[in-house]
């Protein structure tokens, strides 16, 4: 058995090249590389070795499919940006589970609810506020990675504990952002 944070750390190089083939579409470097990190961690936990595929055969789709996933949200309007990045399931599929196409309003009526009661928030705080609401509860390592892009931290859940993570949500947002 191969170790986990060793064989991500390894495997980083993948997630570089499949950036490059998303570049100028007006989105910058360290979000892509961030949606394609999602997509290697997915890659990793779900490689079965045993099947007989190189890992970068394996992997290769599955950062290009988070990083297009990560697009596609952007293409929503602004309220559904996170909701629709964050599902598992995009809505065209949820509307053939329920054998009727259902409205992304509808979807994601709760997400779009916190968004309207925090609009008097700037952007980033109203993102930070949509994270920790639906997304941080319980003390869920994965998704503390995805938000972690809310922060502007460098880091991945497979190096991130739960003390760093709850730091990092309590901390004031005027030390969250980076400027550049």
């Amino acid at each position: 058995m191969i170790d986990r944070e060793q064989h991500i750390c390894d495997n980083m190089g993948l997630v570089h090249a499949c950036c490059k083939r998303f570049l100028g579409r007006g989105i910058e470097y360290d979000d892509l590389f961030q949606a394609g990190c999602m997509g290697l961690v997915k890659a990793t936990d779900g490689f079965e070795e045993e099947r007989g595929l190189r890992f970068s055969t394996y992997a290769v789709p599955k950062i290009a499919g988070e990083i297009r996933r990560f697009l596609r949200g952007l293409s929503s309007m602004r309220p559904l940006w996170l909701p629709v990045w964050m599902s598992p399931v995009e809505p065209a599929e949820m509307g053939d589970l329920f054998a009727s196409p259902l409205p992304p309003e509808e979807l994601y009526a709760d997400q779009l609810a916190t968004w309207e009661r925090n609009r008097h928030l700037s952007l980033p705080e109203q993102a930070q506020a949509f994270f920790v609401e639906h997304y941080l509860s319980g003390d869920i390592l994965v998704k503390t990675d995805r938000a972690s892009m809310l922060s502007s931290l460098e880091s991945r859940a497979v190096f991130l504990d739960n003390d760093i993570a709850d730091f990092c949500r309590r901390l004031p947002f005027r030390f969250k952002i980076r400027a550049t």
